[in-house]
């Protein structure tokens, strides 16, 4: 009877099969992915908040309280906020501006090109990834 060896892999096959010294690729259950639904629904009405919120006019700030707002309503909180001593509850970019731009005191002219990116975590802990 033959016995079968476990195959070694290289150092480069482990870095490919693990990021951060987790597997890549996390199966969810269905109670997960439910959650993971119920998340990213919060997380479209705050971003549809902001949105309806960004006028001329108006600062960066104002649209973060917005969103923030909806979070709190639904009883979420903000993934972004705090997150490696991150100050806002969302990112906001103007015109030149690449990406995670920290709301502030930008005042929104007509004809900005605004991007606005954000996350939200239900009280189970469940996290929506961030915003596209």
């Amino acid at each position: 009877m033959a016995v079968r060896l476990p195959r070694r892999h290289s150092p480069i096959e482990r870095k490919l099969r693990m990021a951060f010294g987790q597997p890549r690729i996390e199966y969810k259950t269905n109670a997960q992915m439910r959650s993971m639904h119920e998340a990213g629904l919060v997380l479209s009405r705050a971003l549809d908040a902001a949105v309806a919120a960004a006028a001329p006019g108006k600062t960066t700030k104002d649209l973060d309280a917005v969103f923030a707002a909806v979070l709190k309503e639904a009883g979420a909180t903000s993934n972004f906020l705090g997150y490696h001593g991150f100050p806002a509850t969302i990112c906001t970019s103007v015109n030149e501006e690449v990406v995670h731009g920290i709301p502030g005191s930008r005042v929104l002219q007509d004809g900005d090109i605004l991007s606005i990116d954000g996350g939200a975590i239900l009280a189970a802990g469940t996290r929506t990834p961030p915003a596209l």
